[in-house]
């Protein structure tokens, strides 16, 4: 079985995707400071996204080709330097036209569950399945901006594959030492006490350890440059983890 798999994707990955789908990807704002020899393993770990996920349209949406192989490069991008397996995790890619309304439940100190619904823009699920909204992706796409929904949510993916946000989250009970997640901790008390210290980095990042390292995995890919100004450490960080990729 592993071999077979191995197999295939060796296939994919020489034979990589035609012009017409290389022209696509070349379009990506954050793919034109690669060498060409990166690009061409994008073309080719693109591929593997495309051939072993899933993509099913939601909402209405006209789930085009095109649209596949965008969120497949940006994650694909996020794999050049081998962080992940491929997100073996994720097995569903669930595209949107527009934020959608999901289920919510908050508790409160005292237990109490209080359910609701909120607007969002893209999910990832621990096991199994990942959701975009389109425009959003659409808009980054146009505008060059520095989030970017599907950077997010992969990072999420990866966050839960690897661990970081668990390993930072022990150096701040006292129970690791952990050199990067030192750095990770550090930061992330100063940011959540006042995010102007990274002004750079959104403020959504605030919210918890594991939406801090959506939003720097968003920064380092599109504006790697802004991060390592806002800190020479986190942009060091990220280079570790994604074994530099921008």
């Amino acid at each position: 079985m592993f071999r077979f798999l191995f197999n295939r994707r060796g296939r994919w990955l020489e034979e990589g995707l035609s012009p017409k789908q290389a022209e696509v990807l070349r379009g990506l704002p954050e793919v034109q400071r690669l060498t060409d020899e990166q690009f061409k393993l994008l073309c080719g770990k693109t591929r593997v996204m495309l051939e072993e996920k899933t993509f099913e349209a939601c909402g209405g949406i006209a789930l085009t080709e095109q649209m596949k192989l965008v969120i497949a490069g940006y994650a694909a991008l996020m794999l050049l330097g081998e962080a992940s397996d491929y997100f073996p995790a994720l097995t569903s890619i669930l595209v949107y036209p527009k934020p959608y309304i999901a289920p919510v439940e908050d508790y409160d100190e005292a237990g109490i569950v209080t359910t609701g619904h909120e607007r969002r823009f893209g999910e990832s699920w621990e096991f199994g399945s990942l959701v975009l909204a389109w425009n959003e992706i659409e808009r980054h796409l146009q505008t060059g901006s520095e989030d970017n929904l599907v950077i997010h949510e992969f990072a999420h993916q990866l966050d839960d594959e690897l661990g970081i946000s668990l390993e930072t989250e022990r150096v701040l009970n006292g129970n690791s030492e952990t050199e990067w997640a030192v750095v990770m901790a550090r930061k992330f008390e100063a940011f959540s006490r006042n995010p102007r210290r990274l002004p750079s980095v959104d403020p959504y990042g605030a919210e918890d350890l594991h939406e801090f390292f959506a939003v720097l995995s968003e920064l380092y890919f599109t504006r790697p440059e802004a991060l390592r100004q806002d800190s020479e450490q986190l942009y060091k960080v990220m280079a570790h983890i994604y074994n530099p990729t921008p």
